[in-house]
């Protein structure tokens, strides 16, 4: 059987024990919490790195799309400068062959409707 002052004794070598222990998982867990810090530091670097340049190439194709558009709108305009000249053909072919058919004729040609 153990007397009281090696019981305290004892409780006095287990409290410092597991204040050892204490210290030391703190300890390793702040070296390790400071990697992990550096690490996810790094990471949030390369990911901003890897966004800037998807950014830089979406903006640049955007661009050359914005380029093709207004090339096509360019394109779309002189088509429709050479279909209204075409109408226009087309009405005044129209306007002679009805001339014609009333001069060969001798009467109005029938309409469509």
């Amino acid at each position: 059987m153990m007397t009281m002052s090696q019981i305290w004794a004892m409780v006095g070598i287990m409290g410092a024990a597991f204040a050892a222990m204490i210290g030391l998982v703190f300890r390793a867990m702040s070296q390790h919490g400071r990697a992990l810090t550096a690490e996810v530091g790094g990471l949030h670097h390369k990911i901003d790195a890897k966004i800037d340049g998807l950014r830089n190439e979406m903006t640049a194709r955007f661009d050359h799309v914005s380029e093709r558009i207004d090339g096509l709108s360019g394109r779309v305009d002189k088509l429709e400068t050479r279909f209204e000249r075409l109408e226009t053909k087309v009405e005044t072919l129209d306007r002679d062959v009805h001339s014609l058919t009333i001069r060969v004729m001798g009467t109005e040609p029938p309409r469509e409707e």
